[in-house]
C-alpha cells in the first residue's frame, strides 16, 4: 500500500516535471515573458507533499530541459529558480510571514540571477553587456533602415540614431537596478500566486498579502537619508562609479515609491464602485504611463511621511 502511494506521487512528480519542462522550452523560445512562473507548480507541490519532492521535480525538470536543450540551459534554469523555489516553500511549510517570505525570496532571487549571469559569461565566452550591445547595434540598424524607408532626411535619421545610442547607454547604466527590480518582481509573484493555489486546494491557511496594504517600513526616511550621506561621501572620496551608483539607487528609490503609490491608489480604488475588470485596467494603464507613472511614485512618497490610508502600526 505504502509503495503503490509512494509509486503514485512519484509518477505526480515526473508528470509536473515533464510538463514544466515543455513549458520552460516554449517560454524560452517563443515567449520569455511566461518563464516567471516556473517554479509556481514546484512550489505547491512542495508545499502540500513535502520539500524533498519540490527539489526532485526541479532536478527532473532541469534535466529534461538539458536534454530538450543543451546541458547549459538545464543548469542556468536550475541557478536560476531553484533556490528561490526551495525557499519559499521552506518558509510557507513553516507558515512564515507574507512580507518575511518576500523580502528574503527577493534576495535570494537577486543573487541567483547575478550568478546566473555570471555563469552564462563564462560559458559563452562573452559578457551579458557585450551580448546586450551586439543585440543593441543589430536593433539599431534594423531601425535604421526602416526609418530610410520612410523618406525622413538624413538630419532627422542622426537625431533618431542619437537617441536610440542615448537610451542605451541608459539602460546599461541602470542595469543593477533592473536586475533588482526584476528579481524582487520574480519572488513576489512566485510567492503570491503559489498561496493562492495553495488556498484553492483548501491546503492549509496562508497569508496572503494585500497589495493595497502595501506599505514601507516607518524608518525608511531615515534609510533613504542614510543612502544619500553615503552616496555624498562616495563623491567626496571620488569613487569611480559615483554616477552610476547615484542613478541607480534613484531608479530603485522611485521604483519602491511607485509600488507604496500604486498600493495608495489600489487602497482607494478599492473604495468605490467600479467593475474589477475596470480597476484593473485602470492600474495596468497607470503601470504602462510614464507621466501617471511620476505622479503615483510622488503619491507613494507623500504616503510615507502623511499615511494616507491611516494604516501605519497596522501592517
Amino acid at each position: 500500500m505504502i509503495f503503490k502511494k509512494n509509486l503514485v506521487l512519484f509518477m505526480e512528480v515526473i508528470v509536473v516535471a515533464a510538463l514544466m519542462a515543455l513549458y520552460m522550452f516554449l517560454g524560452l523560445y517563443y515567449l520569455p515573458v511566461i518563464s516567471i512562473f516556473y517554479p509556481i507548480p514546484f512550489i505547491v507541490l512542495g508545499a502540500k507533499k513535502g520539500l524533498r519532492y519540490n527539489i526532485i521535480g526541479l532536478l527532473s525538470s532541469c534535466v529534461l530541459i538539458g536534454a530538450l536543450m543543451d546541458i547549459y540551459t538545464g543548469i542556468l534554469v536550475f541557478a536560476v529558480f531553484a533556490p528561490v523555489s526551495i525557499f519559499i516553500t521552506y518558509y510557507i511549510k513553516q507558515r512564515k510571514s507574507a512580507n518575511e517570505t518576500i523580502l528574503i525570496a527577493a534576495l535570494i532571487s537577486l543573487i541567483s540571477n547575478l550568478f546566473a549571469i555570471e555563469l552564462l559569461g563564462k560559458v559563452s565566452g562573452t559578457s551579458l553587456m557585450n551580448q546586450l550591445e551586439q543585440m543593441f547595434s543589430q536593433i539599431l540598424k534594423a531601425q535604421i533602415e526602416m526609418l530610410k524607408d520612410t523618406g525622413m532626411s538624413s538630419t532627422e535619421i542622426y537625431g533618431a540614431e542619437d537617441l536610440l545610442k542615448n537610451t542605451f547607454e541608459y539602460m546599461t547604466l541602470i542595469m543593477p537596478s533592473i536586475v533588482i527590480i526584476i528579481s524582487s518582481i520574480l519572488a513576489y509573484v512566485d510567492y503570491l500566486i503559489s498561496v493562492v493555489i495553495l488556498r484553492k486546494f483548501g491546503h492549509g491557511v496562508f497569508s496572503v498579502p494585500q497589495f493595497s496594504y502595501f506599505r514601507l517600513p516607518n524608518n525608511v526616511i531615515l534609510g533613504i537619508s542614510t543612502i544619500f550621506i553615503g552616496v555624498f561621501l562616495l563623491k567626496i572620496i571620488k569613487i569611480f562609479y559615483y554616477e552610476t551608483i547615484f542613478i541607480n539607487i534613484l531608479v530603485l528609490l522611485f521604483f519602491l515609491f511607485f509600488i507604496e503609490g500604486l498600493a495608495v491608489v489600489s487602497f482607494f480604488i478599492g473604495k468605490i464602485r467600479m467593475g474589477k475588470l475596470g480597476k484593473i485596467i485602470f492600474i495596468f494603464l497607470i503601470i504602462l504611463s510614464l507621466p501617471l507613472s511620476i505622479i503615483v511614485s510622488t503619491i507613494g512618497l507623500l504616503d510615507v511621511i502623511f499615511d494616507f490610508r491611516k494604516i501605519k502600526g497596522r501592517v
